[in-house]
């Protein structure tokens, strides 16, 4: 799917941005444990690496939103082996409840949605992908004036148990504009024989055009 898959992304957003509203963008940097897992391999290794997240608004309950996350590291083992590993996902959301503020919470929210997600791994030069439909879950709130904190879910419904990712986020929303987040995230995948799991912290920045 590769090239199409980007060439569909990359048309699909601009398309959006052009005929709504000026999309946001986070830029982060990742660090985290992998571990993967077959019949032959069992190691771990801590990676680090950088995610963009960029997202459209639009008649006040849809979202647009791509995701690109690329990271890297070597195996703690004795083998000292390469991973690497890059996803990129094109979701299509919906708001589909807007609650009301308590003492606990502001505008909170609810959204499901859909996308297109392809991921790839690689250990020494040899590499493992998988392309599926992810259902997607997003919850929002306010927790204090300016602070948000948000909860994500995706993977495909055919196979769950396999393939998964979860986030929780907070964001500071600063006095001029800017928007400084932080996100602990773990995730499960199967890639061919290979399992790919575990777990990332990011730091990241709202870029302003």
């Amino acid at each position: 799917m590769g090239k199409a898959f980007y060439i569909i992304l990359i048309s699909t957003f601009m398309l959006g941005s052009h005929l709504f509203a000026e999309p946001t963008f986070f830029a982060s940097y990742t660090y985290g444990k992998s571990l993967i897992k077959d019949s032959s391999l069992d190691s771990k290794s801590f990676v680090q690496g950088f995610e963009i997240k960029s997202q459209i608004n639009f008649a006040n309950k849809y979202q647009v939103s791509v995701l690109h996350n690329w990271a890297s590291g070597s195996f703690s083992d004795e083998s000292k082996n390469e991973l690497s590993f890059k996803e990129t996902m094109l979701a299509f959301k919906q708001t589909i409840y807007q609650g009301h503020s308590t003492q606990l919470l502001n505008n909170g929210n609810l959204g499901v949605g859909i996308g297109i997600y392809e991921k790839s791994l690689t250990i020494n030069d040899k590499e493992y992908s998988n392309t599926h439909i992810p259902l997607l879950i997003t919850a929002k709130a306010e927790i204090k004036r300016n602070v948000d904190i948000e909860f994500t879910g995706y993977g495909p419904i055919e196979n769950i148990d396999s393939f998964r990712t979860g986030e929780l986020k907070l964001k500071f929303n600063l006095a001029n504009g800017s928007v400084i987040s932080t996100s602990y995230s773990s995730f499960s995948s199967k890639l061919n024989d290979i399992k790919h799991c575990g777990y990332h912290y990011a730091l990241g920045y709202k870029i302003n055009f």
